[in-house]
């Protein structure tokens, strides 16, 4: 589907096509009545749509003749015999109105930018997971707020701003250059941040033998904790920035969308490499702690003893292995106790929340550069993948 810009689509209209069968072949659909939500420039677009659809210039044309079910008689003709009306009638009156279907596809024109429906769909996908962005953002707004940050604060809010008064102002090249600029800003910032902190974590992994204690095991989580925060925020501005400049500058070439689409994919990766290697490792370093060992250890102990007491008649009868049960199983519950609540808080640098971006890239390449059948009625647009 690449053409330049402002360029005619020829569309084929073709009223017949059952909805559940378009609905099923087609990937993405798009509202023609709500088309102010995708942009200005789709909403232009639209509005052109539901003019050529449901203009006058459309109501002729070779039609068919159906009488609704169960209605019988005859059409009511005019007195000169020039034609006939919709009115069914039979001996008795009036029976009914018959329905004039279009016979055959009616072949029109309407000014579009192809990339403009591309640029829609994936504003529409957007749409559909603002819950899921504002609810991440609302979780790194808080720990920017805990942690005094106002300047990183500030690059989150500018682009959730960017991204919703972008659908007001896609065709207005002055703002989208002013703003492409902060945006670049912002991604070059979440860059540096992404290749600074994890330096500060192969710092704290490769000084983690020198901890020992639970103590010292929490001053490492905190320590992990913290940079890896930091490097999902950069990671998640790096992604978001990447997305809305594309939005901004209109490039759409496949190369640059691919080259874009495949950066955000490696850091996404070297996150959750990076994350599975320190979850590993701070788990490990926890468990083998001095405290955790003896706990781990006499638990062990304590339960292996009571299970070999329990083999003997005469031991078996008397307190005793009850009470080592009872503290070994205590024990180890402290140990994993210890271990579950460092471990907590770290899980929840798990994910970096970036795939909505890129899916969204991949949507914009494959609309923008490949082939698609597009089929609309009065009310949606509906883009098939050939």
């Amino acid at each position: 589907m690449r053409e330049e810009k402002n360029s005619l689509i020829t569309a084929e209209y073709y009223p017949r096509i059952r909805r559940d069968d378009i609905i099923k072949d087609c990937k993405y659909t798009l509202s023609l009545r709500n088309s102010e939500s995708y942009g200005t420039g789709f909403a232009i677009a639209a509005a052109s749509i539901i003019k050529e659809v449901t203009g006058p210039q459309n109501q002729e044309g070779l039609y068919r003749c159906v009488f609704p079910e169960g209605v019988s008689g005859n059409l009511a003709a005019f007195k000169d015999g020039s034609g006939f009306l919709g009115t069914i009638m039979d001996d008795h009156g009036i029976t009914g109105q018959a329905r004039w279907i279009p016979a055959e596809g009616q072949s029109i024109q309407f000014a579009m930018d192809p990339v403009t429906i591309a640029v829609a769909v994936a504003i529409a996908g957007i749409n559909k997971k603002l819950d899921s962005i504002q609810k991440v953002q609302e979780e790194i707004l808080q720990f920017l707020h805990q942690d005094k940050e106002s300047e990183l604060e500030g690059a989150v809010n500018s682009l959730s701003d960017i991204l919703e008064q972008y659908k007001y102002n896609s065709a207005n090249e002055l703002w989208k250059g002013s703003q492409l600029t902060v945006v670049s800003a912002i991604k070059g910032k979440a860059e540096h941040n992404i290749i600074f902190y994890r330096k500060e974590i192969t710092k704290v992994l490769e000084n983690q033998k020198q901890f020992s204690g639970d103590r010292q095991i929490d001053k490492i989580q905190k320590k992990l904790n913290h940079n890896f925060k930091y490097y999902q925020l950069g990671t998640y501005l790096y992604a978001y920035a990447s997305f809305l400049e594309v939005m901004l500058g209109g490039n759409f070439e496949k190369e640059f969308l691919e080259h874009t689409e495949q950066k955000m994919k490696e850091y996404s990766l070297q996150y959750r490499f990076d994350y599975s290697e320190c979850y590993e490792r701070l788990e490990s370093v926890s468990r083998s702690s001095i405290q955790t060992k003896i706990f781990g250890g006499i638990g062990t102990a304590g339960r292996t003893a009571g299970e070999m007491i329990s083999k003997i008649p005469v031991l078996s009868k008397g307190p005793v292995d009850e009470a080592l049960v009872a503290a070994g199983r205590n024990l180890k519950k402290i140990s994993d106790s210890h271990t579950d609540k460092v471990m907590q808080e770290f899980r929840n640098n798990r994910e970096v929340g970036i795939q909505l971006f890129i899916e969204s890239l991949d949507r914009i390449n494959t609309l923008s550069n490949q082939s698609v059948e597009i089929l609309f009625d009065q009310n949606e647009l509906f883009i098939c993948q050939k």
